[in-house]
């Protein structure tokens, strides 16, 4: 009993449409059944209504014929004679075989019964009766009918040994001739028939009830079944709408971290994901897949046709995966993948390379005669390693495509050391804030030596930081995270500052020394940058001749008119400004050439590699014939034998940058460098 109670309670909280139409037919009983009692009452009160005036207009009757057809005397207080009683039980005979009363009694003046048919209520004889039998009901309508009106009522009695309900009527006798009152009359009239004919009409109105009741749940059961059906065409369709993208119809955020979710259950109950017949996996890679410069192409080809893109792209990267994996739209260019099953590098890079070939196929537009190409660039988590949580694992994708799209990389997989939100590098926040005012920060410098005559013409300014459980650490464990939260305007006006200080008191002794300072990203495309460096030349009197800013190649890319402007507001200041880590790529000639550019520095790469082969010596040619065409000073960094230097001297740069000569080193060892290591002819100044 119990089982099939829990099943029937299953299958009402699953069937909402069952549980709709019995409410709606709960709902509906109840006026019902009141509408039904209502006229239930009203019809039964209506036909005794009727049966109570039929009642009081047959006692009439049956007073006037009494009256004017059967007495004698002028009076009943002596009773009846033999004549009008032999008159009075023919009549009774009469009537009781018709079925229309029951009995009767003839009552005086004085209320007493001086007739009765079935010779009831007579206690001397036949002739004169000496009983009321008056209680009740029956001796008020008696009294009202003393007063000349009929009355009647509805009253039990027992007669033959069983209860019954008859008619008892009372009826005004009056003489014929004098028209004086000279009795009453009362009379039985049987209610069975009533009653009969009462409980027939309520039998119909409970029929007629009842039927319209069933076609009433009929008509309900139909609406029901339809509105339901309706209901939950619309719900699946509004949940549809609500978890999918609406362009591409793909799972949107929503769903995709739902399906992130079920997967990680999956991975952490330890029996794996399913991937077809007798193959499982024991984790998955959440992949976050971004188009690169869409918003280019969408302004280039309309927003009519990029949608055509977004959706082809879609498509493609469905028809790419396998049915146990996910694509969502995340919105925009944005796409999600779950790989189920992947969870290493070398199955990732597969899997990359699949959808990259899908993805970079030529899409062919009605409105365009050369065919679209897009290219893409992920981020990528691996679940268990990555987390399980499906918001930790979107974040730390989301860290991976960012890195991905700063590294010109199509493929990324997360690493702690990606994260600016980690809880190491969250403390890393707050400690650099206080760096500058706790006088963490350190500068080191490394020359950049003349060539061929080995003078040291400038020193570039290295930021270090002191940190003080961590020990010193290097630019690329903290400058990142200036960048990404704001910090590198603060870490920049120090490095600024700090360095034309000292340059200030190594030119009374060197007064060709100037000092590079390397400029973010972040911070050229800001429009205050001249600015600031006009306030840091100011505060330490330095001469804007003598600073050299330099600007990483990649820095150009971002939003290069508003690079354009910063640059030449410094150039014209007097600032001389030097293009790093040329040769990645990033800049155009033309774009070359419009720049205030005093010189460019070698990539570090090409400078290690240009003895491996005549490839990379003729890059670092052509960068070197490039830099004097447009009369720029050239620079190679990253010189680390003598070998690479003389190779370096015979293509012509004008100086070089490297561990060759020394690496960087504190402000006050530099100057002792440099003192020990000028030619001997060209003694410092």
């Amino acid at each position: 009993m119990g089982a099939k109670w829990q099943r029937l309670r299953q299958w009402w909280g699953l069937h909402a449409g069952a549980r709709f139409f019995v409410t709606l037919a709960v709902i509906s009983l109840v006026p019902v059944v009141a509408l039904g009692t209502v006229m239930a009452t009203q019809y039964r009160s209506e036909l005794r209504s009727r049966g109570v005036a039929q009642g009081r207009l047959q006692a009439a009757l049956i007073s006037r014929l009494i009256t004017d057809n059967l007495l004698e005397q002028v009076t009943l207080k002596s009773g009846v004679n033999v004549v009008e009683r032999t008159r009075l039980d023919r009549l009774a005979d009469t009537q009781v075989d018709s079925g229309i009363i029951t009995r009767f009694r003839l009552r005086g003046p004085d209320l007493r019964i001086v007739y009765s048919s079935d010779g009831s209520g007579l206690r001397f004889g036949p002739a004169v009766g000496d009983s009321t039998e008056l209680t009740g009901q029956s001796a008020s309508d008696v009294l009202t009918a003393l007063q000349g009106q009929p009355i009647a009522s509805i009253v039990k009695t027992s007669a033959s040994g069983q209860k019954a309900e008859v008619i008892e009527a009372f009826a005004p006798m009056y003489n014929v001739r004098t028209h004086q009152l000279i009795g009453v009359l009362q009379a039985e009239l049987p209610y069975a028939p009533i009653a009969a004919q009462m409980n027939a009409g309520l039998h119909q109105l409970y029929l007629a009830l009842g039927s319209g009741l069933l076609i009433l749940y009929l008509v309900l059961a139909t609406l029901v079944w339809w509105f339901t059906r309706e209901l939950a065409r619309t719900a699946a369709r509004f949940e549809h709408q609500a978890l999918h993208d609406a362009l591409t119809d793909l799972p949107n955020k929503a769903l995709f971290a739902d399906r992130i979710s079920q997967t990680a259950t999956l991975v952490e109950r330890g029996g794996g994901i399913h991937l077809g017949p007798g193959r499982r996996g024991g984790g998955a890679a959440v992949v976050l897949f971004n188009l690169d410069k869409f918003r280019d192409i969408n302004e280039a080809i309309g927003q009519v046709n990029g949608d055509v893109v977004l959706t082809t792209v879609a498509e493609r990267l469905r028809n790419t995966v396998r049915a146990v994996d996910t694509v969502a739209g995340l919105g925009g260019d944005l796409y999600g993948l779950i790989l189920a099953g992947v969870e290493k590098q070398d199955q990732i890079e597969a899997a990359a390379a699949r959808i990259n070939r899908a993805v970079e196929e030529d899409i062919v537009l009605e409105d365009f005669d050369v065919p679209v190409r897009v290219t893409g660039s992920m981020g990528v988590v691996f679940m268990p390693k990555n987390g399980t949580n499906a918001e930790v694992l979107l974040s730390r994708a989301d860290v991976a495509l960012n890195v991905a799209k700063t590294s010109h990389s199509k493929l990324v997989c997360y690493d702690d050391e990606q994260n600016n939100y980690s809880p190491d590098r969250l403390a890393m926040i707050g400690q650099l804030r206080a760096a500058v005012d706790n006088d963490e920060l350190r500068l080191h410098y490394q020359p950049k030596v003349s060539q061929p005559d080995g003078r040291v013409i400038c020193v570039e300014a290295l930021v270090r930081w002191q940190h003080p459980q961590r020990g010193l650490l290097s630019p690329d464990q903290f400058v990142p995270l200036a960048e990404q939260t704001g910090l590198i305007d603060d870490l920049t006006r120090w490095v600024l500052t700090t360095a034309l200080r000292q340059l200030t008191l190594w030119r009374r002794v060197m007064p060709e020394l100037s000092v590079a300072v390397n400029i973010s990203e972040r911070s050229l495309n800001h429009l205050d940058l001249p600015q600031m460096v006009f306030d840091a030349l100011n505060e330490t009197g330095a001469d804007a001749a003598s600073l050299v800013l330099e600007i990483n190649e990649a820095a150009l890319v971002s939003d290069p008119e508003r690079a354009g402007v910063v640059m030449e507001h410094l150039s014209g200041a007097g600032v001389r400004l030097s293009l790093d880590d040329f040769g990645e790529g990033f800049t155009s000639l033309s774009q070359l050439s419009g720049l205030p550019l005093n010189e460019l520095k070698i990539d570090r790469i090409f400078v290690q590699d240009m003895l491996n082969g005549p490839n990379d010596s003729a890059i670092v040619r052509s960068v070197v014939e490039l830099g004097h065409n447009l009369n720029l000073q050239v620079i190679a960094e990253g010189v680390e034998t003598a070998e690479i230097l003389a190779g370096l001297n015979e293509l012509g740069v004008n100086a070089a940058q490297g561990y060759f000569f020394t690496p960087p080193l504190p402000a006050t060892e530099i100057m002792d460098w440099i003192g020990a290591n000028t030619p001997s002819n060209q003694p410092p100044q």
